[in-house]
């Protein structure tokens, strides 16, 4: 299943969606939601963290952040139903690097997926509106990634690459850490830990485990305001209005013959 059918699918789901809520709306000159309501864009910038194989610095945060792991950005976009849970596509790109003893890689991958999300204090609190948020999130997608390694071997540099040909499947879990700010604006905070269905990301095969990667990053996000929708006519005056008006131009223009 390639990034493209991912695509597709969550185009779907937001139509079906649209369309549903565009439905259920009323008649009476009522504008009709925008598929664009109740959606958010979010832009964040962080670090890709390796965990795999040749890893050594699991424990120890600073060293991660400092020897294992690259700049990375990636780009959310999440459709919001009812202020209690969404469902987000997300592409992200970026680059880790790490290695051991007399062997060190780099790594840059792509990743696109979808994923479920849900505003935990909405739920937990019954739509009570605070300006921090907290959402729990879980997913899958598909990456490409290409690694090129070196290895010192009887004082001679070997190279050597690896490009994947086709998407790897990754499944995560994560977090987001919110603090809204006027005019649908938020600062956002974000943590998530994937496992690739791989253990090439380090082009170092030592045993039948998958690789992992992690990304830590901090955002800014806009949600797009409910459209403004036109005053609610009165039904029974329309229904009694129309034909009156049409009465009227009928008496007309009997007088007028």
């Amino acid at each position: 299943m390639t990034g493209h059918k991912f695509a597709y699918l969550f185009i779907f789901i937001l139509i079906i969606t649209t369309n549903k809520e565009a439905t259920s709306q009323e008649w009476g000159g009522e504008k009709k939601n925008s598929i664009w309501r109740g959606v958010s864009i979010n832009t964040n910038v962080g670090a890709l963290s390796y965990f795999g194989d040749v890893s050594k610095f699991d424990k120890k945060p600073i060293n991660k952040l400092k020897y294992e792991s690259g700049p990375a950005f990636s780009i959310f976009v999440t459709k919001n139903f009812q202020n209690k849970f969404g469902i987000s596509a997300q592409l992200l790109h970026g680059k880790f690097n790490g290695g051991f003893r007399n062997y060190t890689f780099k790594t840059q991958l792509l990743e696109f997926n979808l994923n479920i999300r849900t505003e935990l204090l909405s739920i937990i609190l019954h739509n009570k509106k605070f300006n921090i948020g907290i959402s729990p999130y879980m997913g899958f997608g598909q990456f490409y990634f290409k690694t090129l390694t070196t290895k010192y071997n009887n004082e001679a540099l070997v190279s050597n690459s690896y490009n994947t040909g086709i998407p790897e499947f990754v499944f995560f879990i994560g977090g987001e850490l919110s603090y809204k700010l006027p005019k649908n604006i938020a600062l956002t905070g974000d943590f998530s830990v994937r496992q690739c269905q791989s253990d090439k990301l380090d082009n170092y095969i030592q045993d039948k485990s998958f690789d992992f990667y992690s990304y830590l990053s901090m955002g800014i996000s806009y949600r797009i305001s409910n459209i403004a929708l036109e005053p609610m006519k009165n039904k029974a005056r329309l229904a009694h209005n129309e034909p009156y008006h049409s009465k009227r131009k009928y008496q007309k223009a009997c007088r007028r013959v």
